[in-house]
Formats: structure tokens, C-alpha cells, sequence
């Protein structure tokens, strides 16, 4: 493992996981906001066991405004840089999805199994086969993730909906550091 890798593995707040290729948060840094350098990059974050070699990536943890001490109004002032950029919030859930070992392989924040995996999957198959081949190829050819809203009738949040949906976010490199590419540049 590389060294940031390994002061992740090492973390008290983060463990590598048994599942398949990832880090996992532990319920400490989510129920009480025990959260550090690595805690905030293991969102996400799916990770070989073996090679060390990121096999998906998402975008790091991020705090809504107040949450913590960076993202107070005032230290906001000072290191918010413009012009700034909004995008709509779609009223879903973080679904990632990228080629691993050449299965196009999806997830939510932190698993590959289970009840929102299951959603996310049973919209994503609704999508034709030349949409999942090209996301699939998309993904090998430049060693990325897509990330994607997933909006699932059985998981409404603040805003009703009454069909699922499903919209592509980002394609993110897999590498530890965030590295998101501007698309409006």
C-alpha cells in the first residue's frame, strides 16, 4: 500500500473491509462526526485489499454549511473562491459505478451489496445496452467512475417523486486524491 493508503488503512476511524475492493467508514465518523483527514477520503473510496489500487472513487465527504469549523459563514468568506458554479440537487442517493476486473461493477457510498444497491440496480438496468456498454467502456478506457443520483420511489427524501430516475453526476479518475475534472472549463 502507499502511504496515504496505508495512513488510511492504519486510521482509527477507517478499516479495510472484508467486501469486495473498498474502505470502509466506520459508524463512528458517520453517527459522530469523528472526522479526519482520511475518514473524509474513505467516503466512497473502494480499494484492492490486495494491490492497493483504487478501483472506485466518489467525491469526498462534504458538510453542509456550519457543520464544521471550515464551512462556518466566516471561514467561508475567506477561502471560497469564485466565479462559483451551482448544480441542481436532485433528491436521491450517491450511486458510483465503475470496471473492475471487467464487470462493470455498482455501488453505493459504501457497499456493493444490499436494499440501495438494489435500487440503484433496478433502475440502471432500464438503461439500454449500448447506454451500459458505453459507460462500461467509458470506464475502462479512462480508469474512472461515473457517480449518479439515484432517485428510487422506495426511498423518497424532502421532495416527492413519482417515478425513479436516474442521473449521471461525474466521472471521477480512480486515484486517491479527488481529482474531478471541470467539466464547464
Amino acid at each position: 500500500l502507499g502511504q496515504t493508503l496505508a495512513q488510511v488503512a492504519g486510521s482509527d476511524t477507517v478499516k479495510l473491509s472484508r467486501e469486495q475492493q473498498r474502505i470502509e467508514r466506520e459508524i463512528a465518523a458517520f453517527e459522530k462526526g469523528i472526522w479526519d483527514t482520511e475518514t473524509i477520503k474513505a467516503r466512497g473510496l473502494f480499494v484492492d485489499q490486495t494491490t492497493g489500487e483504487i478501483k472506485m472513487r466518489s467525491y469526498n465527504k462534504f458538510f453542509a454549511i456550519g457543520e464544521q469549523e471550515e464551512t462556518q459563514i466566516s471561514n467561508l468568506k475567506k477561502s471560497v473562491k469564485f466565479p462559483l458554479v451551482a448544480h441542481k440537487k436532485y433528491n436521491g442517493f450517491l450511486g458510483i459505478a465503475s470496471t473492475i476486473n471487467g464487470e462493470f461493477v455498482i455501488a453505493t457510498k459504501s457497499t456493493t451489496e444490499g436494499e440501495y444497491v438494489d435500487y440503484f440496480r433496478e433502475i440502471f438496468e432500464q438503461l439500454s445496452q449500448k447506454e451500459k456498454d458505453q459507460l462500461k467502456d467509458l470506464s475502462e478506457k479512462h480508469d474512472c467512475s461515473f457517480t449518479f443520483e439515484v432517485e428510487h420511489t422506495s426511498d423518497r427524501h424532502i421532495i416527492d417523486f413519482d417515478k425513479n430516475a436516474l442521473t449521471i453526476l461525474d466521472a471521477i479518475p480512480n486515484s486517491f486524491e479527488f481529482d474531478g475534472i471541470d467539466i464547464d472549463s
